[in-house]
């Protein structure tokens, strides 16, 4: 391992709501468990425990799991005292460490801290964001709860008017009228906030002019995008986009018994996937060479999902291309070396 000697010691923090429960590792021999509150005040404490344990922290490597809101206090403590923070998901410290029998939050931080330990050459410390990054952040968040209740809403509503009838949807729809008017005026002020934070950063508002360029891509995808990507600083090769939208297809193949189709992962990040199905369905509205590759492999005989699944993965490699060079989208261009 490249790293392996560059951190004394790991520690790995399980965290909930309330409360972080750590523990602390020397060449995978753990020395030190507790717990402590999931606040700023609480962490500034596990820093003055281990500063009386005489752990250097420029030495030690912290490693927990990516919870969202919950991490919020560690990620203002990592960007204030400097600390080697490794920001994993969920998923990928479960499926590294073997079998696990029964769970519980003591074991769960000794697991993440071995986590640490095993595989500390693939260290990537995390680093914080953009100012105007973070408030994209949040803002995406609160549009997706008001999108989420404001759909509910309405589907419960449509089912009303299916089963019960139009005299009780007329009444259920008064009832909910003030709510679900309120909820279009949230995120009609969202949007015009996202839009008016994309305009305050010209890196961002240039990046957003260059993925709007791409045909089919509307300015939700190229909010997410930013977003998702962190500007295109945390995740910017197509292939591995790609992958992480769903859209990469893989082989299941084994030996003589098993010669399956190539095929997409369940493991994706499905909200991605499916705004990058919707620039596919929108490209196909229009004239230009991605609906024409569309007709060309139709007409081969390709299944007509796995031809839009191509498209999206093409629409992911044009706008990475894009971006990479810094240029908008040309309808007419030519490789330098064709």
């Amino acid at each position: 391992m490249k790293n392996q000697l560059n951190y004394q010691h790991t520690l790995g923090i399980d965290i909930s709501k309330a409360k972080l429960d750590y523990a602390l590792k020397h060449h995978n021999k753990l020395i030190h468990q507790g717990e402590i509150s999931n606040t700023l005040q609480g962490l500034k404490t596990l820093k003055k425990i281990l500063k009386k344990l005489k752990i250097d922290l420029s030495k030690t490597l912290f490693c927990c799991e990516n919870t969202g809101i919950y991490n919020s206090p560690i990620l203002i403590f990592a960007e204030e005292s400097k600390i080697n923070l490794w920001l994993e998901t969920p998923y990928t410290i479960k499926n590294t460490l073997g079998l696990a029998r029964g769970k519980n939050d003591k074991a769960d931080a000794e697991r993440i801290a071995t986590y640490a330990y095993r595989y500390q050459d693939e260290f990537r410390p995390w680093t914080p964001p953009k100012e105007a990054i973070t408030k994209l952040q949040r803002l995406w968040k609160r549009r997706k709860t008001a999108l989420k209740l404001s759909t509910q809403l309405k589907q419960n509503l449509n089912e009303i008017k299916d089963m019960q009838g139009k005299s009780a949807y007329n009444e259920a729809k008064k009832s909910f009228q003030h709510t679900l008017q309120s909820l279009e005026k949230d995120l009609k002020k969202i949007e015009a906030d996202l839009k008016e934070t994309l305009k305050s950063d010209k890196d961002l508002q240039r990046l957003h002019t260059i993925i709007t360029s791409v045909p089919g891509v509307g300015t939700v995808t190229a909010t997410y995008l930013i977003v998702l990507t962190e500007g295109f600083r945390r995740l910017n090769e197509p292939r591995k986009l790609a992958c992480y939208g769903g859209v990469a297809p893989f082989p299941y193949q084994s030996g003589t018994s098993l010669q399956g189709k190539e095929k997409v992962s369940p493991f994706a990040n499905k909200e991605l996937k499916t705004l990058l199905h919707l620039c596919a369905v929108a490209i196909l509205k229009m004239d230009n060479k991605f609906k024409d590759f569309y007709n060309k492999k139709i007409a081969e005989g390709k299944h007509v999902m796995s031809v839009i699944n191509a498209l999206r993965n093409k629409i992911l490699h044009v706008l990475c291309a894009c971006v990479r060079k810094n240029q908008e989208y040309e309808k007419n261009y030519t490789h330098s070396l064709a």
